[in-house]
């Protein structure tokens, strides 16, 4: 991942079959249009902190003793944030476990989950499944020991059967259905399906989740063997060749609820000073953005300023432009 994307906040964002996810009809729940209701960020001092995009108006609304948030998101219908407070005993051989948190967006608790949540995704309107697992010096920095879904309307907690339990999960709006990875490999597979309606599993050929919001394409992060993101057709699982091209740089993520517009960023040197200047001092130049259309293989538009560093409900895209946060929907 390129070290621009790692500072952005994302909301990134197959039927039974990957022919039948590659022509599904279905109207996707990530699609959006207008603008989001707010953003949302962690400000210095663990102040959970929203924006109006429309005012540009900020309200801090929650402040955490924790050590640290991470995983800070916005529920689908944008009525409430999740987030996981990571504390520290002061002794990193006895780290205590994270809790999960889930506020309403006047930052009264809705609820909090003593369990040790690693990492975790919205299902659905009043769904949420989670990885719990114990702290580990090294590689993910956790063991995965068990994933489970979480029924909000209920409060009904129900563990997912899979052995060895996954490290990574994703919710596919498109196919109502959970995707999960792990190191060990299921029934031949790295990646297997949760349908949500019928509560099943099934291995799937895919080399990773990371599909875009039509369904038609999927991203595979870098590995050991390669250093750059892989994109597939899920019909087929052919690769697809994007342009190697030092104007785009390297590609991020999928943007917007419809289509396949990849996100690339292309890091610039520091302005004002002379690049050898820049490296010295630590000086990390401006970021130039590009939206690529996979399905079309052309570049659709060059954004005219920087990926601001709020979360946006899925499907948006918040940038920066002189000085202001505006909003996108579509390319």
């Amino acid at each position: 991942m390129p070290d621009w994307f790692r500072r952005i906040l994302v909301i990134a964002a197959s039927a039974v079959s990957a022919i039948a996810i590659a022509t599904a009809v279905i109207a996707s729940a990530a699609t959006q249009t207008g603008r989001p209701r707010f953003l949302v960020r962690v400000e210095p001092g663990n102040w959970v902190t929203l924006l109006d995009p429309t005012t540009g108006a900020t309200r801090r609304i929650y402040h955490s003793e924790a050590a640290a948030i991470t995983g800070l998101s916005i529920a689908p219908r944008q009525d409430r944030l999740t987030f996981i407070e990571v504390f520290a005993s002061g002794d990193p051989r006895k780290a205590l476990p994270h809790e999960f948190i889930i506020i309403d967006s006047t930052g009264k608790l809705v609820s909090r989950i003593q369990r040790d949540v690693r990492t975790y995704t919205w299902c659905g309107d009043d769904c949420i499944a989670y990885i719990v697992g114990e702290n580990y010096e090294g590689g993910l920095g956790f063991i995965p020991h068990g994933v489970f879904r979480l029924d909000l309307r209920g409060g009904t907690e129900t563990a997912i059967e899979l052995v060895p339990p996954p490290y990574a999960l994703t919710w596919v709006p498109l196919d109502t259905s959970l995707y999960f990875k792990g190191f060990s490999r299921w029934n031949g597979a790295s990646v297997v399906r949760y349908g949500l309606l019928n509560r099943s599993l099934s291995p799937t050929s895919y080399k990773d989740f990371r599909f875009s919001p039509s369904g038609r394409h999927y991203i595979e992060r870098p590995d050991e063997g390669w250093d750059t993101t892989r994109v597939y057709e899920t019909a087929t699982n052919h690769r697809v060749s994007l342009p190697e091209s030092p104007i785009l740089g390297e590609p991020g993520g999928w943007v917007f609820g419809h289509g396949d517009y990849l996100l690339f960023g292309r890091r610039l040197p520091p302005l004002h000073v002379t690049p050898g200047e820049g490296i010295r001092r630590g000086v990390p130049g401006p970021v130039e953005y590009r939206i690529y259309d996979v399905s079309a293989r052309r570049v659709v538009r060059k954004l005219p300023g920087e990926v601001a560093a709020w979360a946006a409900p899925r499907g948006f895209l918040p940038i920066v432009v002189e000085g202001r946060v505006v909003v996108l929907s579509k390319p």
